[in-house]
Order: C-alpha cells, then sequence, then structure tokens
C-alpha cells in the first residue's frame, strides 16, 4: 500500500515544484467540474503563463529558472484556498481550477497570482523592464464540457492576456 501510494505522488507530483501536475488535474478535475455542474455552483479555471520565462533561462542559466519556478509555485500555493485546484502542466505554465467562484473572485485570484509572480521577480532582481511577468487566461464551464476544453479555452483567454500585455509595454 506504501509502494502505491508513493507511486501515485510521485506520478501526479511535479518533480520540480512539488505541486500537483497535469496527470493529477486530469484524475481530479472531472469531478470538480461534474460536481459544480450537479450543485450549480459556479467554478472558474485560470491559465497562467510567464512572461518572458525564455529569457530567465538564457539571461541566468535554467538554475535560476528552476528556482523561479519552485518559488512561483510556493507563492501560488499560499494564496489559494485549501481546496482549490493548483497544477503545474509543464514549462512555465500553471492553472488553478477554483470551485465555488465566479468571474469576479476569480479576478481576484488572478490579480493575486499577478502580485506573486511580482514578488517573485522583485525578490530575484528579474523585475526590470520588462520583467518576469504573467498572463492569465480565466474560463468557465459550459454544461458537459471536459477538462482539457475548460483548459483550452483559459489557454486561448491567457494569449489575449498576454497580446494585451505586449501591446501595453510596447506603447
Amino acid at each position: 500500500v506504501k509502494i502505491h501510494e508513493e507511486l501515485t505522488r510521485q506520478r501526479e507530483s511535479d518533480e520540480l515544484t512539488g505541486i500537483p501536475n497535469r496527470a493529477f488535474l486530469q484524475r481530479h478535475g472531472p469531478a470538480l467540474l461534474s460536481l459544480a455542474e450537479r450543485r450549480g455552483s459556479p467554478l472558474a479555471l485560470l491559465f497562467c503563463d510567464l512572461n518572458r520565462f525564455k529569457a530567465v533561462n538564457d539571461t541566468h542559466g535554467h538554475e535560476t529558472g528552476d528556482a523561479v519556478l519552485r518559488d512561483v509555485a510556493r507563492a501560488r500555493t499560499v494564496r489559494v484556498r485549501a481546496y482549490d485546484l493548483l497544477a503545474r502542466l509543464g514549462g512555465d505554465e500553471f492553472v488553478v481550477l477554483l470551485p465555488d467562484t465566479g468571474p469576479p473572485e476569480a479576478a481576484v485570484m488572478a490579480e493575486r497570482i499577478r502580485q506573486c509572480v511580482a514578488e517573485v521577480a522583485q525578490d530575484r532582481e528579474l523585475s526590470c523592464n520588462p520583467g518576469l511577468s504573467v498572463s492569465v487566461g480565466l474560463a468557465m464551464p459550459a454544461p458537459g464540457q471536459s477538462i482539457d476544453d475548460l483548459v483550452r479555452r483559459a489557454d486561448a483567454a491567457m494569449y489575449a492576456d498576454k497580446r494585451a500585455a505586449d501591446q501595453a509595454s510596447s506603447s
């Protein structure tokens, strides 16, 4: 039993950051979606992608990039509720599945995530202009929607946020 539990933990945890990974989201996300739909309660998914993370790796090295990912994961962990699902999808992409959360509350969480990344950037002296930041996309599920579809919609919204941030920084 202990070996099985350890294998499950390894399979569902991101090795670098220690937070849940895509496999964990795939296993537990559908149940949260189903529960929200059955109860008629809101649920939001935030898709987060670090901006200029490649430049951090290229300029400061992959060790610093790994440390940034760990710092961001740790900072986000303390900002989400115990029943929210935070997961690293891979690279510099994270999602937060927020049960009992409508668009206004999700927007507040998105701002908390932006602040958390800004704090990590400042602590690691990566906040020069333009520095490390995060783009966040929000999606609310449609009835019967799969977790993969919800992630894709949030990803598309994140790219819209990224384009807006790029336009604002080039102005």
